[in-house]
């Protein structure tokens, strides 16, 4: 139903004309109606109408004025105008305002029948040109954002990327290039038009620069393009900072935690671009680092860490046997403090050993994982999957974070120590303490069997009793951990780790991998580079 207001100063005209109204026209509803402009105005600001039927010569506001300020709201509403003169005046400034029909009173019945019904026809129109127009515009925007996605990635040939760009009026044939990626941290709370209001809010900022142009990739990150004109025009830092520095204090009025902007080096050619935006999604790592910077140049970092780290050439070593030791012995202040003094040392030193931070975290998470799987608590201590371990990299702000993280592990693994243990048969122990450390040997049950002293079959029970799992199972589990290690810290090849942890067949060492951990090998190295 199309919404109608009616204004006259004369309540028996409104009253017949609603009545009218009413009988010729099943498509409307008489939504209100007003004796004067003032009053009409008071009501449509705050409830649009799609038709507004308005007298000319009214007390406060006359007709015209009506219109005009109804139309200043840009609301799309149409205009009918009635009047008892016929005077060219008004009719000029009614056509000059875009009314559908200028009526004279006594009103014709059939002239208004048709003019409703014309006037119908044309919203009609509007709504299904603006239906189609929202879709091709989706569907632009779509085609827009999957073409720059892929200019990124460097997965779209030259001949393909001139083409799409051509057809996106975007000009390649610059002197430079440098890519910035824009992230943000929304925590669960956030809602979902907050999160719109934040990418509205990027998108009328950026869409002031004429030298740019951005999109939000699969990740939600905005990725911005800087296109160089001039001849070896380079943005600086300060330049940057310019331009960032208000959206960034507009975007923190929504987020809880600080937004993020790293910038890749500068490249000069089209074809190189993606190496741009590779460097500015590497340098989301330096975060860790510079937790008080919100925007982070690569080149500018990298050559602020080659030379703390030529001044500072310091290494720092974790004993995470010691730190595996300390969880089995479920001392809680001890644990904290293994925990604080590792992630103290990174932060002391973190700038020459950028590269390490993620294998230092990584090997914490997965000496608390070995740890529960020797101490067969995995059933009672759910642990995260590989793709859990990996979004904590990826979302985590700084290093604080993953402190807390391994902190929050580590103790709900202490705490399931400290309570009675469930492994209650000597025997059993002995056989799970021999498997973790001659877990490469060619360990069977019969084996183990002659070692203790004990049949075979009853030991197998006795192990399925007591741990939840057959023998060949936890000793799968207990290779895939260390597998997991040597994957994340070695340059090992596959065939040589499936080697070094009892694995003569590397086929079988990958179907093994497979199942227990839920991805290959190769993904593994592959998703580690990733977070990088």
């Amino acid at each position: 139903m199309y919404k109608v207001f009616l204004v006259d100063d004369e309540p028996f005209i409104l009253e017949g004309l609603s009545m009218i109204l009413n009988r010729i026209n099943s498509e409307i509803s008489i939504v209100g109606q007003a004796e004067n402009g003032e009053e009409a105005f008071l009501y449509l600001q705050s409830y649009p109408v799609d038709i507004l039927i308005t007298d000319i010569k009214m007390p406060k506001m006359n007709g015209i004025e009506l219109i005009r300020r109804i139309k200043s709201l840009d609301q799309g509403t149409r205009f009918i105008v009635l009047s008892g003169y016929d005077d060219f005046e008004y009719v000029k400034q009614g056509i000059h305002l875009g009314i559908e029909n200028y009526l004279l009173k006594p009103v014709n019945v059939q002239e208004l029948r048709s003019t409703l019904e014309n006037t119908i026809e044309k919203m009609k129109k509007d709504e299904q040109n603006q239906y189609k127009s929202r879709y091709i515009k989706k569907d632009f925007e779509i085609l827009r954002e999957n073409i720059l996605y892929r200019w990124m990635k460097n997965t779209i040939n030259g001949e393909e990327l001139r083409e799409r760009a051509a057809l996106l009026h975007i000009d390649l044939e610059c002197k430079g290039y440098q890519v910035a990626i824009l992230r943000f941290w929304f925590d669960q709370e956030t809602t979902k038009q907050v999160i719109q209001r934040v990418y509205h809010t990027c998108d009328n900022y950026l869409s002031q620069y004429p030298y740019l142009l951005w999109f939000q990739d699969i990740q939600g990150q905005i990725v911005v393009i800087f296109f160089q004109k001039e001849e070896k025009r380079v943005f600086s830092q300060i330049q940057y900072q310019e331009i960032f520095t208000p959206l960034l204090q507009e975007i923190k009025k929504y987020v809880t935690m600080d937004p993020l902007v790293t910038i890749g080096k500068q490249v000069f050619s089209y074809a190189s671009v993606w190496e741009s935006y590779q460097g500015a999604l590497e340098s989301q790592k330096y975060r860790w680092i510079f937790f008080d910077q919100t925007i982070i140049d690569q080149k500018e970092t990298e050559l602020k860490l080659n030379r703390e780290y030529k001044k500072h050439k310091t290494g720092y070593i974790v004993d995470f046997n010691h730190f595996s030791n300390l969880l089995i012995g479920g001392d809680i202040k001890e644990v904290e403090a293994f925990i604080k003094e590792v992630f103290s040392q990174i932060k002391a030193r973190c700038r020459t050993m950028v590269m390490n931070i993620q294998s230092i975290i990584t090997e914490l998470l997965l000496t608390i994982e070995y740890t529960t799987y020797c101490l067969q608590l995995q059933h009672v201590l759910p642990l995260p999957s590989y793709e859990q371990v990996l979004s904590y990299f990826l979302e985590a702000r700084n290093l604080d974070e993953l402190e807390k993280l391994v902190k929050e592990m580590a103790l709900k693994l202490v705490e399931q120590v400290s309570k009675p243990p469930r492994i209650q048969s000597p025997v059993v122990r002995q056989v799970i303490q021999f498997t973790l450390e001659n877990y490469k040997e060619d360990l069977s049950l019969k084996m183990l069997g002659n070692m203790f002293n004990v049949n075979s079959v009853y030991l197998g029970q006795l192990f399925k009793k007591e741990t939840g799992k057959n023998y060949i199972q936890y000793l799968h589990c207990l290779r895939m951990q260390k597998a997991k290690y040597l994957l994340l810290n070695s340059t090992l090849k596959i065939h040589q780790i499936a080697l070094s942890i009892g694995y003569s067949d590397v086929n079988y060492f990958y179907r093994m991998f497979k199942k227990y951990v839920g991805i290959s090998p190769s993904e593994v190295r592959e998703n580690q580079y990733r977070i990088k």
